[in-house]
């Protein structure tokens, strides 16, 4: 699916607004497919790990779909799927065989599950799930390329401080198998659950915090961001998280801020993750130990993003294997532009 995007963008421009004259109404495709994403991209990785040796130096490519079938009126039931590239619950990314690693081709559906919405204040969801991470990022939660399977029940209160309380059950496990229905075996196989409220402290502050059950460890994550207003200059978010683990003992915390510069989007941080953060399913560029980091984003065109990622670990007494790491990442995703051109 990935070449897809890179066709779409060689359709002349003629044509697309030809084919825009003629979306001025959605078009009938929207009342059962709503298309959520498209998109492709390429990424040169660099790795390091602390004992000094190159783990990764070459390209790879991504590609993302994600949409919903509207099953009933005003979506009170859809079925929602979501299907990647990469090899496992911290990969969407294949490599190319530019570089150091031989070609992969995987591609496999990640998340299959059915919705069902009474109304806007309560929504049921059974299948292959991603993580309800709250306000907590991937930082110190789960890879944003994770998957579960289970059951989660949402309510979402219309007034008030509490803007939502989740509660989920299933399966976490199988990192190295993304294809949604080979995990389906383990709906019923219970080793997850979790807890989460989310609030809204004031109307540029929000929070979660989450009590999550793991294979056996139990966790807690909190977190705060605040989004300043319009005249703030430069800063557009802070961010402030934490977990606590106990069965084995572990804490981590993050601290980011996002900045506007021009055109340019940029998060930098400081973190740390504790050596028994065991699976280690948080982002994996990120990973285990104490580190700073950079990421900034550039949009070149609607359609195209040009991004960097920069991190170096440091005062760590333990094996880390992404000491230091570098990716640039180009991704084209034209789903907005097709939308407004009627395809879907």
């Amino acid at each position: 699916m990935w070449w897809v995007c890179l066709v779409i963008l060689c359709v002349p421009s003629a044509t697309v607004a030809q084919t825009q004259d003629a979306a001025t109404r959605d078009p009938a495709i929207r009342q059962w497919l709503d298309v959520q994403a498209v998109q492709a991209g390429l990424r040169y990785r660099w790795n390091r790990n602390s004992a000094g040796v190159e783990t990764a130096d070459g390209v790879q490519w991504h590609g993302l779909t994600r949409g919903r079938l509207l099953l009933a009126p005003e979506g009170r039931v859809t079925l929602t799927a979501m299907a990647s590239a990469g090899p496992s619950f911290v990969a969407s990314w294949n490599d190319t065989g530019i570089g150091s690693a031989d070609f992969v081709g995987r591609f496999a559906l990640r998340h299959l599950f059915l919705t069902v919405a009474p109304s806007r204040a309560v929504e049921v969801q059974v299948g292959g799930l991603a993580p309800n991470r709250g306000e907590v990022s991937e930082n110190l939660s789960y890879d944003m390329d994770g998957y579960l399977v289970g059951q989660r029940l949402t309510l979402r209160p219309a007034t008030g401080r509490v803007t939502q309380v989740s509660g989920t059950i299933g399966h976490l496990g199988d990192v190295l198998q993304p294809n949604v229905f080979r995990r389906f075996d383990d709906l019923f196989d219970y080793n997850y659950g979790q807890l989460l409220v989310g609030l809204r402290l004031h109307t540029r502050v929000s929070a979660s915090v989450d009590y999550t059950w793991e294979d056996g460890r139990h966790i807690v994550r909190e977190a705060v961001v605040v989004r300043p207003s319009a005249d703030v200059p430069v800063v557009t978010g802070l961010r402030v998280e934490a977990y606590q683990r106990v069965d084995p003992g572990g804490h981590g915390l993050h601290a980011a801020a996002d900045l506007r510069i021009g055109r340019l989007s940029v998060t930098t941080g400081l973190m740390s993750v504790d050596r028994r953060y065991v699976p280690t399913i948080n982002g994996d560029r990120y990973g285990v130990g104490t580190r700073w980091y950079s990421i900034g984003t550039l949009p070149v065109t609607g359609d195209v993003t040009l991004t960097w990622y920069h991190t170096r670990a440091f005062r760590n007494t333990f094996p880390v294997p992404v000491h230091h790491r570098f990716d640039l990442i180009m991704v084209v995703n034209p789903t907005a532009r097709l939308k407004r051109a009627g395809i879907f």
